[in-house]
């Protein structure tokens, strides 16, 4: 157990809810690698490569209600991709951007090999609040 924890080189955890009217917000970084950018107020999420290779998800449950019943039905979604990469064409690009969940709980992974970054966020209203783990 001692050395699993060992391996784990940073654990940051940050909550934080942030106005962004006046545009994006970086809700995710890895040194070297790249970085995630919110922009909740257009429901947009931008993958931006450093110049290398990327890989990146995003995950999210579309639909989701509660009912007298405690009924609870959705549709996942995980949207998986590269940016800055060398395979096809369309990874080459060092930007892509994805419509953004809307009022819902998503996670955000980015990363190359072993090192990896991921958050789990809340967008509402123009304002996110997101838990980070970097390794």
């Amino acid at each position: 157990m001692k050395k699993q924890i060992g391996m784990l080189v940073a654990i940051m955890i940050i909550l934080f809810s942030t106005n962004t009217w006046a545009g994006g917000v970086t809700i995710l970084q890895l040194n070297r690698i790249g970085r995630v950018v919110a922009h909740p107020m257009q429901h947009r999420i931008t993958f931006v490569s450093y110049g290398g290779p990327m890989e990146f998800s995003l995950c999210y449950n579309e639909l989701y209600w509660q009912s007298s019943k405690g009924l609870y039905r959705g549709i996942e979604r995980c949207l998986q991709g590269e940016v800055g990469g060398w395979g096809k064409p369309a990874f080459r690009t060092k930007v892509r951007t994805l419509k953004m969940p809307h009022y819902r709980t998503f996670t955000v992974t980015i990363g190359r090999y072993n090192r990896l970054a991921v958050a789990v966020c809340r967008e509402n209203d123009g304002r996110i609040g997101c838990v980070h783990m970097l390794r």
